[in-house]
């Protein structure tokens, strides 16, 4: 027996594993935000956007700092750019994210590398 290795198999299969891992991403209950070094948000559960009151995809594609505010992004960045350096799990300790109206919350959370994942 032989295995199909064309590359429209292996594209199928590909897109199959996206569409399985952002099923499972959304079915989380805890927010989830995937940032790439850039700092843009590369990807958002169903729980982030309640959680930042943004409908649908409208956190992909923005800056991780529109959800900081504004007196704090330069600073942000500027933590973001280092920890990018050498990245290791730990919390990010309390800050005041904001959601798209202006409201800010207490939050705590966590960032890890997907390279040490």
């Amino acid at each position: 027996m032989t295995r199909d290795t064309s590359p429209r198999t292996q594209l199928s299969s590909r897109l199959g594993a996206r569409r399985v891992a952002a099923a499972l991403l959304n079915a989380l209950t805890d927010a989830v935000l995937l940032v790439d070094a850039a700092g843009v948000i590369v990807q958002a559960n169903a729980a982030a956007a309640r959680l930042f009151d943004y409908p649908g995809n409208d956190l992909v594609g923005q800056p991780v700092e529109v959800l900081v505010p504004a007196s704090l992004r330069p600073r942000h960045g500027r933590l973001r750019a280092l920890y990018a350096t050498a990245p290791s799990p730990r919390p990010m300790g309390a800050s005041l994210p904001l959601r798209r109206g202006g409201a800010t919350f207490d939050e705590r959370s966590k960032i890890r590398s997907s390279s040490n994942a």
